[in-house]
């Protein structure tokens, strides 16, 4: 599609627009310190593994671990230039999704209420946007994208399709090395060029471009094999729940072969279908990271598959004209969604993970600078953060170990005072629930030092030799 200056100026400014949106997305969480398993990874950075090398973990994503490496070498704990990295990233994704959609769509005003849409899911994957530790999904969706952008133009093009398919290829070994769940786009293009071609021979005859793919089965066997394989993703119930997945589908993508003659639209079903299996191997809101990449274009074009406006001029026009109620409420609907998503986003930044980051700044400095090297750190009544779940013992370690070299012992606990604490989850941090008598005997001990998870303040209180009913 050639695009002359005029709508080159549009796109830059748009383009400016998504990135402006996207840091005032995280603006209030912009110097928000490292949580869970973002000290983790900081750890090995600090400790100078080579994530292409190293294999100990229960994955194998080198990619985001050496970027998060070399951010750690270059800028230490100043937690700013890892969210600006996030922010840069899924503005770039923002943009790339906008390049698919100008593939897609024939309306050159189509694919900016598309990335909207694309940009709604932010909420269902919002540790992408908020959490340095999923550097994965944020590169995984960097590298498909690019990789479904190029697959597309392989097969509208007359000339070089190879050649794009070819980069389309290398695009996905990178983001396989981001995160294994983009192994998934394999089937997608397979059974798409299976559908594409005129006949089964052809298909075949082509077949030796899919040696592309070829270095994701060495990795995979090579290195996964010495790696502790993460046992919720290879069980037999999970395994069992991919292959209900798998049949449930294909009733869906058998009628997409019969049904559909447009190419771009069965390249979006199967892309939809295909990638929500990655659902079933990894945590729900992280998940969405791959899968909204289909189900945006496929909103895209269920919605707006008769949008025939040449100018934002004449969309406003038309949203403003009573006549057409049915388009009005699709055009209100698509922005209201967008504005209350966005601004939930807002709101855990600004809350959970906010007072989560400082929750766990303020405790590793306020034991660091209380010197309580050589005693058994007790901490009372951790706070509990749904959405974030920011501190299980081992992190807040972690954190003080990456700020003061110091490893000291941390002991969560919970006095079971009439169980108010037993419904709030806290027992997930690996907290040990003690009675009022239990505690005293704790805080009196003098190899012991105990604190008080204080939420107003965001910081602990030293009780030690403080009684229960002397708080």
């Amino acid at each position: 599609m050639n695009i002359n200056q005029k709508e080159w100026k549009k796109i830059f400014i748009f383009g400016i627009l998504i990135f402006i949106f996207n840091i005032l997305l995280v603006l209030y969480y912009i110097d928000g310190y490292f949580l869970n398993d973002e000290t983790f990874f900081l750890i090995h950075a600090k400790d100078n593994y080579n994530p292409f090398l190293y294999v100990g973990w229960a994955y194998y994503r080198p990619i985001p671990l050496s970027i998060i490496e070399i951010q750690y070498i270059l800028f230490g704990l100043n937690p700013i230039p890892y969210h600006l990295t996030s922010i840069i990233i899924n503005s770039v994704n923002s943009f790339i999704f906008f390049l698919i959609s100008r593939q897609i769509f024939k309306n050159q005003l189509t694919p900016y209420f598309a990335v909207i849409i694309f940009m709604s899911f932010y909420i269902l994957a919002f540790e992408v946007i908020l959490w340095i530790g999923d550097y994965f999904d944020l590169f995984l969706v960097f590298f498909l994208s690019s990789s479904i952008l190029f697959f597309i133009k392989s097969y509208k093009a007359e000339k070089n399709n190879t050649l794009f398919f070819l980069l389309s290829g290398i695009f996905v070994n990178l983001a396989f090395l981001s995160k294994e769940t983009a192994v998934l786009i394999i089937p997608t293009y397979i059974i798409f060029n299976f559908f594409h071609e005129e006949n089964i021979k052809l298909f075949l005859k082509k077949s030796w471009k899919y040696l592309i793919f070829s270095p994701i089965i060495v990795i995979f066997l090579i290195f996964r094999q010495n790696s502790k394989i993460t046992p919720w993703a290879f069980n037999f119930g999970t395994i069992m729940i991919l292959l209900i997945a798998v049949i449930i589908s294909l009733p869906l993508i058998v009628r997409i072969k019969i049904k559909m003659s447009n190419p771009n639209e069965i390249f979006i079903s199967l892309l939809t279908i295909i990638s929500c299996y990655s659902l079933v191997f990894t945590s729900f809101w992280r998940g969405w990271a791959f899968p909204s990449i289909g189900a945006s274009l496929w909103i895209s074009n269920k919605l707006l598959r008769n949008f025939n406006h040449n100018s934002f001029r004449d969309v406003i026009k038309h949203a403003l004209n009573l006549q057409y109620l049915k388009t009005k409420k699709i055009y209100v609907t698509i922005f209201a969604l967008f504005f209350c998503f966005s601004y939930a986003l807002y709101g855990y930044a600004k809350y959970d993970y906010y007072r989560a980051s400082k929750l766990t700044l303020n405790m590793s400095n306020t034991i660091i600078n209380d010197n309580a090297v050589g005693k058994n750190i007790y901490i009372v009544n951790v706070h509990y953060f749904l959405l974030t779940c920011g501190g299980y013992e081992s992190h807040l370690e972690l954190s003080i170990y990456l700020i003061n070299d110091t490893r000291i012992n941390i002991n969560y606990i919970l006095i079971d005072d009439e169980n108010l604490y037993k419904s709030y989850g806290h027992i997930i941090f690996d907290a040990e629930i003690v009675s009022i008598e239990e505690y005293n005997l704790i805080t009196q001990d003098p190899s012991n030092q105990v604190y008080l998870c204080d939420m107003n303040i965001l910081n602990i209180r030293n009780i030690t030799n403080v009684l229960y009913n002397d708080w």
